[in-house]
């Protein structure tokens, strides 16, 4: 009986279900997918292509594990937009263990080569429709990087999807007016470097949710009706006062979360009058809870309004007396009169790195205590940015 036993392979005995969470849990899918006013640079690819070249060497472990090792690999997928990786791909899902699996596809435009010309580069593009017939579970699309020829390009091939990040300029006004029309379930938007949108017509989006934006030249923002709208993220280097004040006037209603945020270096461009305008749209949205904002993003008057619901203040500061003076334009000083319902105050430094995470914390606090001289309700939480933590060399 004890021989027996020792020839029990109890590892086989384990269900498809758990050795599939063990297999994702040792390549888990990418964070950088839903963080919003982050630039995926070539440092990011790498380390994209690196994981996922990884994850396929899963599927040497042993044959009865290779299966579930190929789901692993092909449920989130980064693709080089090029005919040969294109087609690769393809023939994997048409060959291997039946109906395919991919939910998330992260499309990369490298800088096209010289001697591809515009034909080349339709050819390439056309495989795109291809997507739904390979990938009919696809709810998260990814482009991003460098189209050739500055030509639009139709997303048609995009459906049924329900979150959508394009970090390119590919996409046009028609493009997105396409995109609503395609993917009536769309949750989520996040849209960078397209090159300027500037609508002409009125552009619906009856589900969306989150919006993240973060273009350098918008125009006509009221023209996009977002009914179901309840976080966004917004630049707001390039846009006019008055242009956002009439966009978050429409959208308004349903937002709880609202993120305002700008290039640190273009801050010299700013009058007190814009940036207390920028701030003072938040009388706009009724139902907001969280507040997350540059804390540089201040000015000497108090603001004008003191929103009643506001439980969560965020802020991102890049210099001790830039969280100082945030602080004490938000009233948390001595002599101040912080928002009535603020439970909670989140500082997130950048930079710092020469410093550990408890030490960054201990300098903060330290700063906090020297200006919240009174007893105050709300808590002071320090946290490091996530994807300023990240280590490129390990992740």
């Amino acid at each position: 009986m004890k021989l027996q036993e020792e020839n029990i392979d109890y590892l086989s005995l384990l269900p498809s279900e758990i050795w599939r969470q063990i297999l994702f849990g040792v390549y888990p899918p990418n964070p950088f997918f839903s963080k919003p006013g982050k630039t995926r640079d070539r440092a990011h690819w790498s380390r994209l292509l690196g994981i996922q070249a990884r994850r396929g060497r899963l599927r040497f472990i042993c044959k009865r594990l290779e299966p579930i090792a190929f789901e692993v690999l092909i449920t989130e997928v980064a693709l080089k937009y090029t005919k040969l990786r294109l087609n690769s791909f393809f023939d994997a899902l048409s060959v291997n263990y039946g109906s395919p699996c991919t939910t998330r596809a992260s499309i990369f435009f490298p800088s096209p080569r010289l001697r591809d010309g515009l034909k080349q580069e339709i050819i390439n593009y056309n495989l795109l429709f291809q997507l739904p017939k390979y990938c009919p579970r696809l709810k998260y699309v990814v482009l991003d990087g460098f189209i050739g020829h500055n030509t639009e390009r139709s997303t048609s091939w995009i459906k049924d999807v329900e979150s959508i990040m394009i970090n390119t300029r590919l996409v046009k006004c028609e493009a997105l007016a396409e995109l609503s029309a395609r993917n009536p379930c769309l949750g989520r938007l996040c849209l960078y470097g397209t090159g300027g949108l500037h609508f002409q017509k009125p552009v619906v989006f009856p589900n969306l949710t989150h919006l993240s934006l973060d273009d350098p030249s918008v125009g006509n923002l009221a023209y996009i009706s977002l009914p179901s709208l309840c976080s966004l993220s917004i630049a707001i280097d390039n846009l006019v006062i008055a242009e956002l004040d009439a966009f978050i006037q429409a959208n308004g209603q349903t937002i709880v979360y609202l993120n305002i945020r700008v290039n640190y270096q273009d801050l010299i461009v700013y009058s007190v009058e814009d940036t207390g305008g920028y701030i003072n749209v938040i009388r706009h949205c009724p139902r907001l809870e969280v507040l997350e904002m540059d804390g540089a993003l201040v000015y000497t008057d108090i603001p004008s309004f003191r929103h009643p619901f506001i439980r969560t203040i965020v802020l991102h500061v890049y210099a001790a007396n830039n969280m100082v003076a945030a602080l004490e334009w938000w009233g948390f000083d001595a002599k101040g009169n912080p928002p009535p319902n603020v439970t909670r105050v989140v500082i997130k430094p950048h930079g710092y790195h020469e410093l550990t995470d408890n030490e960054m914390e201990q300098v903060m606090l330290s700063e906090v205590r020297l200006v919240c001289k009174q007893e105050i309700a709300a808590m002071f939480v320090v946290e490091r940015d996530p994807l300023e933590a990240i280590n490129p060399e390990t992740d």
